[in-house]
């Protein structure tokens, strides 16, 4: 009937301060990103992270493996294959070495 049964989820760029807002499964990488996160979207792949919502109706992260700059969430590697996002967490690029993070996305529920 294509009514929603969870909220969709709105990712906001620290850089620019657009938003993309999403309501299905995507995979989210450089083509996507480029569009709203900044000049700092160059250093993601494609695709850099998949967001999708579960059947608790809940919006999932699932990082892809081996990235030459891996997906963080709140400020730490992503350590488990998917993790929960919850309002005002924050998904980034990053470096294993070193700490700095880059194109940083406020998750808005």
């Amino acid at each position: 009937c294509g009514f929603l049964l969870f909220l969709p989820l709105r990712l906001v760029s620290e850089e620019t301060g657009e938003e993309r807002t999403l309501k299905l499964k995507l995979d989210c990488g450089r083509g996507l990103l480029r569009s709203f996160a900044g000049e700092s979207a160059r250093y993601a792949a494609e695709p850099q992270f998949r967001v999708f919502p579960n059947p608790d109706k809940e919006w999932v992260l699932e990082r892809v493996p081996d990235l030459t700059n891996p997906t963080f969430h709140n400020g730490a590697e992503l350590a488990e294959e998917r993790v929960v996002l919850k309002d005002g967490d924050i998904i980034s690029i990053g470096s294993r070495t070193s700490e700095t993070q880059i194109m940083k996305l406020e998750v808005h529920l």
